[in-house]
C-alpha cells in the first residue's frame, strides 16, 4: 500500500475516534444536563428536603449505575443545569426536556437536540465539572472560551484556575 493511502486511512480513523468521542461525552452531558433539571423540578413539586431526595436517588442510581451517582455527583448535575440551562431557548429547553421524557427509540428529534448540546457545550463533563464551582460568572465563562480556544486539557485548566 502506498502511503498516502495510509496516511489517507489512518486519518480517517483519527477523525472516525476523535468524533465518537466527541458524540459520547456530548452524550453524556445531555443526561446529566436533564438529570439535574429532573432534580430541580422535583425538589420545586414535592417541597422535599434537597438531602432526603439526594440521598434517596444516589442510593438508587448506584444500585443500578455506579458510583458516578453520589450525592456530590448529583448535586454537581443540578448546579450544571442551573448555571448552563440559560443557554438555550425556551423552545430548546422544551425540546430537550420532551426527548429526555420519551423512550430513546421513539424521539423524533433526538439528534436535533444532541446537536443542539454539541454546539452549546465544547468542553468535556470534567472541564464543567470543575468550572461549575467557580461562584464568579465572568471567570468562569471566560476561564470557560479560553479553554475551548486553545484546546487545553482539564489539567491545563486547573493549572490556570487553581482551586
Amino acid at each position: 500500500m502506498s502511503q498516502k493511502h495510509f496516511g489517507e486511512i489512518a486519518q480517517i480513523i483519527r477523525h472516525t475516534r476523535k468524533e465518537t468521542l466527541r458524540t459520547v461525552e456530548v452524550a453524556i452531558l445531555y443526561t446529566y444536563f436533564n438529570v439535574g433539571r429532573t432534580i430541580k423540578e422535583e425538589q420545586k413539586d414535592k417541597h422535599t428536603l434537597p438531602g432526603d431526595l439526594l440521598y434517596k436517588l444516589s442510593n438508587e442510581l448506584t444500585k443500578e449505575h455506579g458510583k458516578s451517582y453520589s450525592v456530590e455527583n448529583l448535586k454537581a448535575f443540578k448546579q450544571f443545569y442551573l448555571l448552563y440551562s440559560g443557554r438555550f431557548f425556551d423552545s430548546d429547553l422544551q425540546k430537550i426536556s420532551t426527548a429526555w421524557s420519551e423512550s430513546l427509540a421513539e424521539i423524533p428529534h433526538y439528534d436535533s437536540v444532541i446537536t443542539l448540546f454539541k454546539k452549546k457545550f465544547s468542553l468535556t463533563w470534567l472541564h464543567d465539572q470543575f468550572l461549575i464551582k467557580i461562584e464568579n460568572d465572568k471567570v468562569r465563562n471566560q476561564l470557560e472560551k479560553e479553554a475551548v480556544q486553545n484546546g487545553w486539557s482539564i489539567e491545563k485548566l486547573k493549572l490556570k484556575f487553581p482551586e
